[in-house]
């Protein structure tokens, strides 16, 4: 099922929600056109990332500027354990924005896009960061979380992670259940 968000188009631009067990050819088409600019890969192996990495309940989020797609990130429904709590939390992944756009506020939006859906679903939502994208991250509402040890998928992640909708300060571990 798709879905537009704020009720549709607003000056050419929308945000569709595509859930993963409704994706079909022509969205895998624009999701990985924007993420090989960013991660270079064939297209089959972008395909089979997704499919292996992504559940049924897992969505896309597309930010088309007319019916150019312009931005992209998906939402992965997380199973997480914060210093021995099962809980359950949201995964930010692959925002990318198309190179010939940047700068013109695409990402901002389509991350403003992913937090109402967190907030909406009243989880708390996580980011894996590269340090030089903490600035932008921050004027999104995101902040660094402070972990002694995150693991994912049963690995040790070593890079940043940021939160929003979280009152988590700083933790032992935290183990989420499937990269995102």
């Amino acid at each position: 099922t798709m879905r537009l968000v704020d009720g549709g188009r607003r000056m050419g631009q929308q945000v569709v929600i595509i859930k993963q067990c409704d994706i079909i050819d022509s969205d895998y088409d624009h999701i990985i056109t924007l993420k090989n600019q960013y991660w270079e890969y064939p297209y089959d192996s972008q395909r089979k990332w997704i499919e292996d990495n992504l559940s049924d309940d897992d969505i896309h989020m597309l930010l088309f500027e007319e019916t150019c797609a312009v931005a992209y990130l998906s939402v992965c429904h997380l199973t997480c354990i914060v210093d021995g709590k099962k809980g359950f939390a949201c995964g930010i992944g692959s925002v990318c924005v198309k190179d010939t756009v940047k700068g013109k506020g695409y990402g901002r939006k389509i991350i403003e896009a992913a937090n109402k859906e967190i907030i909406s679903q009243k989880k708390s939502g996580f980011l894996l960061c590269h340090s030089a994208l903490i600035p932008f991250y921050k004027k999104c509402g995101w902040r660094e979380c402070r972990f002694g040890k995150v693991m994912i998928n049963n690995k040790i992640f070593e890079e940043i992670v940021m939160c929003i909708n979280c009152n988590l300060d700083t933790l032992n571990l935290i183990e989420f259940n499937k990269n995102f």
